[in-house]
């Protein structure tokens, strides 16, 4: 059983970096890929690695030096185990704010929190 856990306990990941904006393969993919252990020291939670991955900090630019655009211009794909999958960063738009006028009812009351009127 040991044996099994060993042979399924790394995996090879390749990663490639295509800048939409430019047009650019900014790090094209490794065939040879790198290999990670599971359940290792460095081994992060699939969520965990998911959230990092899309909140990259706003100052992080790509260390090709024919590029050098953010996050939110690049199309990141991982290949892993025969599957792929493809990440890119979108910059929401800062939620509409709102006035106390319009959370003001008919006539200028104050509406209840659930926004039902009367």
């Amino acid at each position: 059983a040991t044996s099994v856990l060993a042979a399924s306990s790394a995996a090879t990941v390749s990663l490639s970096s295509f800048c939409a904006s430019r047009g650019l393969m900014c790090d094209p993919a490794n065939l040879r890929g790198d290999r990670i252990t599971h359940y290792g020291s460095t081994d992060l939670p699939l969520g965990h690695f998911l959230r990092e991955a899309m909140s990259p900090p706003p100052e992080r630019r790509c260390p090709n030096p024919d590029c050098g655009q953010g996050p939110e211009e690049h199309i990141r794909t991982y290949y892993l185990c025969g599957g792929r999958v493809v990440l890119r960063v979108r910059q929401e738009p800062p939620p509409p704010k709102t006035s106390v006028a319009s959370q003001r009812g008919r006539g200028g009351q104050q509406l209840p929190a659930d926004g039902a009127s009367g």
